[in-house]
């Protein structure tokens, strides 16, 4: 097993960015994956399809070290140079991010 691949085991607890990730809602990543299949990632078209890949891309950046913040802003950052490729219009605003439901949440406790 590569040092990559066992960096991305997931861990005995449930860390708060994980539990973040894990809590993105189906409606937070629509817009995202669209994005990304405009840029010609093979994303089904179906909500469940949607959300999975895109708690796998920030998932796979949390279990890599990243705090959840940064790696749904790399997410972002990703997804918006992915509808760059096809310039027909944007998805997502490339200058706005999305604050994600957890993180909202997160700041009221």
């Amino acid at each position: 097993m590569s040092e990559e691949q066992k960096s991305l085991i997931l861990p005995e607890i449930i860390t708060p960015d994980i539990e973040k990730t894990l809590g993105l809602m189906c409606f937070e990543c629509a817009r995202y994956a669209h994005a990304f299949k405009k840029g010609g990632e093979n994303i089904a078209p179906r909500a469940e399809s949607e959300q999975a890949a895109i708690i796998f891309k920030v998932l796979r950046n949390v279990l890599s070290g990243m705090s959840f913040d940064e790696a749904f802003r790399k997410m972002h950052i990703e997804a918006c140079d992915a509808q760059e490729r096809r310039r027909d219009g944007y998805t997502i605003n490339p200058h706005q991010l999305a604050q994600p439901r957890a993180a909202r949440l997160s700041d009221v406790s």
